[in-house]
C-alpha cells in the first residue's frame, strides 16, 4: 500500500468550517460575553478602590523616604473636596532650569515672605489662597485652615495626582485629631521619621438611588516602623504622633 502523497495532505488540510458551526461558535462567545461582562464590571469598582489605596500608600512611602534621605521636611497634602493628593516639596527647594520663574519674583510690591505684607494680599489670590487671619480672630477654625493653606502655597509641589474612578476620600485622620471629611489636610514628614501618622479613608462613591457596590478601605501609616496596614474598617486603636 502507497503512502498518502503530498496532494491527499493538502485535500485533508483545506477543509473549512460550515456555516452551522460558524454560528455555534458565535452562539457560545455571545452567551459567555453576557454572563460573564456584568460579573467583571461589579468587580472593577472593588479593584478601582484597591488601586486608589495603594497609590496614596505608595505616595506616603515616597514621601518618608525622601525626607529621612534629604533630612529635609516633605509633606502631603490631601484635597479632601476634590479627591487629589500631592507632595509638597522641602521649604527653599530650588526650581530646575526648565522651570518657569515666580512672574512676581522682581515686583517690589508682591511680597509673600513677609508677614506683615502678606496681609496686603488680595482676599481673591488664587495662586496663594485667601489672605491670613486678621488679629481679632474671627472665624477662627477657617482662618487656621487658611494661614495654613498660605503658608504651602509658595513651596514647590509635584502635580495632584487623582483618585481612580468612582472612588473618593471618606475622611483623613491625622495623628490624635478629629477626623476631616473636607477641606485639605497637611501631614508634614520629618527627616528623623518621627511625624506624619495618620489614617487615610476611601470609599466608592454612592449616586442616589443607583444602589451600585459598596465599600471602603483605610490606610494607617506608622512612621516609626515605617508601616501601612489596610484595613476594610476605620482602626479603633488611634494613630499616634512619635515623641
Amino acid at each position: 500500500m502507497r503512502p498518502p502523497t503530498r496532494l491527499s495532505y493538502r485535500r485533508r488540510s483545506a477543509r473549512s468550517f460550515t456555516l452551522i458551526e460558524l454560528s455555534a461558535v458565535v452562539l457560545i462567545i455571545t452567551i459567555l460575553l453576557v454572563s460573564v461582562v456584568p460579573a467583571l464590571d461589579n468587580l472593577a469598582p472593588s479593584s478601582r478602590l484597591d488601586a486608589g489605596a495603594r497609590y496614596v500608600a505608595g505616595t506616603i512611602e515616597i514621601a518618608q523616604s525622601e525626607a529621612i534621605s534629604q533630612r529635609k521636611e516633605f509633606v502631603v497634602a490631601y484635597d479632601l473636596d476634590n479627591h487629589t493628593y500631592w507632595i509638597i516639596l522641602p521649604e527653599g527647594h530650588s526650581r530646575g532650569p526648565d522651570e518657569t520663574e515666580d512672574p512676581n519674583a522682581d515686583d517690589p510690591t508682591f511680597d509673600v515672605g513677609d508677614s506683615k505684607g502678606a496681609g496686603d494680599r488680595p482676599a481673591d489670590d488664587v495662586e496663594h489662597g485667601p489672605a491670613p487671619p486678621d488679629k481679632d480672630g474671627e472665624n477662627d477654625e477657617e482662618q487656621k485652615d487658611a494661614a495654613v493653606d498660605a503658608s504651602y502655597a509658595d513651596r514647590e509641589a509635584f502635580e495632584p495626582n487623582e483618585l481612580p474612578r468612582d472612588v473618593e476620600f471618606k475622611s483623613v485622620v491625622v495623628g490624635d485629631q478629629e477626623p476631616r471629611q473636607s477641606g485639605r489636610v497637611y501631614v508634614s514628614l520629618d527627616h528623623r521619621g518621627t511625624t506624619g501618622a495618620h489614617m487615610v479613608g476611601l470609599q466608592l462613591k454612592q449616586n442616589p438611588g443607583s444602589g451600585g457596590p459598596t465599600g471602603e478601605v483605610w490606610l494607617r501609616f506608622d512612621p516609626l516602623t515605617r508601616t501601612l496596614t489596610y484595613s476594610e474598617q476605620q482602626p479603633q486603636v488611634p494613630t499616634l504622633e512619635g515623641n
